[in-house]
């Protein structure tokens, strides 16, 4: 954190929007969250925190409501799982889905953080204006600010396993709820201060980050 404090160099996406205390038992619900927000800054799946929380879709929250962020008691006594909800979305199965890179051109050039190096997506240096494209079909499940410290953050559901996330600066193209075929806009991106944009993508499993390297050829 010193050195970061000491750097003129903007810090990549990835380590400017730090996830919450990871051992956080339960979470009050502030005006414009959206449990698939909340679910993305504790790294949860999605469907499970519903589950404990007994939530459905299109899962409503309270301001001012508490969320519990771990299964309850009797789950774990017994060292089960609840039963997750019905899924919400028209989705097509983990089998169907083909993932593909937001930015085109020669991946290694681009890379400007591996998955190795961060534990959590990669991040790319581009030209500002590059266009940032759907890496898979799926639908918007929330596009706005206000996680850690992206400007920007949009993320999809890709089927009742895996979620993608874009965190950038620029103008943003997809709002929540859109369906968004591979491949769609996302965004334009804008430099952080001079020289190139920087954009962070992830792509969860059930809440936990995967290397897109290992899914994306």
């Amino acid at each position: 954190m010193l050195g970061a404090c000491q750097s003129s160099r903007p810090a990549p996406l990835s380590e400017r929007s730090p996830v919450d205390d990871a051992l956080a038992s339960s979470y009050r619900v502030a005006p414009g969250d959206s449990l698939y927000a909340i679910a993305w800054r504790y790294r949860l799946d999605v469907d499970r925190l519903a589950a404990w929380n007994g939530k459905r879709a299109p899962f409503r929250l309270l301001p001012g409501e508490t969320l519990r962020l771990r299964p309850p008691a009797a789950a774990r006594s017994r060292a089960a799982t609840p039963a997750l909800p019905p899924r919400s979305l028209a989705e097509p199965t983990d089998a169907a889905i083909v993932w593909h890179w937001p930015v085109s051109g020669t991946l290694g050039a681009r890379l400007a953080r591996s998955f190795a190096a961060s534990g959590a997506g990669v991040d790319f240096r581009l030209p500002p204006g590059t266009p940032i494209r759907v890496a898979a079909a799926g639908t918007v499940v929330y596009a706005g600010t206000g996680l850690g410290r992206f400007e920007q953050l949009v993320i999809l559901r890709h089927g009742p396993r895996y979620l993608s996330a874009y965190g950038f600066n620029g103008r943003r193209r997809l709002e929540e709820g859109e369906r968004a075929q591979v491949g769609a806009l996302v965004a334009d991106i804008e430099a952080i201060g001079s020289g190139d944009a920087l954009l962070h993508f992830e792509i969860r499993d059930r809440g936990t980050s995967v290397d897109p390297q290992s899914i994306i050829h």
